[in-house]
């Protein structure tokens, strides 16, 4: 079955066999901050599906994160952002610094700390909450 809406394509498979639970339970325990919208497009299954049938032993619980509380792997993976980022500054400050300052132009960098859906995780429900991380005054 599919949804055509403004061009994209949305597939959606109905799947209730042990085969989806485990595709379902694999992509959440890749990342336990995936959202429902995610899962859908990993696993190509409907929303309802995913809900209904193949979530019942998750339950989606709220932590805050901070960077020591990163594995490894997400701490390579903020490394690479970062580096990536740069290049694509470095790249952009060509165009920008030619380019003369006509109005009121201003430059803002900020940092914003995860929202609360953002630092929603997956956990089994009987198992224990995941860690917060402290703020420091």
């Amino acid at each position: 079955m599919g949804l055509d809406i403004g061009g994209n394509c949305w597939t959606h498979h109905i799947l209730h066999d042990d085969d989806a639970i485990h595709k379902v339970e694999a992509a959440i325990l890749e990342d336990h901050h995936r959202t429902l919208w995610q899962l859908n497009q990993k696993v190509k299954i409907s929303l309802g599906s995913v809900v209904k049938t193949h979530l019942q032993p998750f339950v989606h619980v709220i932590s805050t994160k901070d960077s020591q509380m990163l594995t490894s792997f997400q701490k390579q993976e903020w490394v690479n952002c970062s580096k990536a980022l740069w290049q694509c500054v470095k790249k952009m400050r060509r165009i920008f610094s030619a380019r003369p300052i006509t109005q009121d132009e201003a430059w803002v960098h900020h940092y914003g700390p995860e929202t609360k859906v953002q630092s929603k995780q997956w956990k089994y429900d009987n198992s224990s909450p995941p860690k917060k991380g402290r703020v420091q005054p």
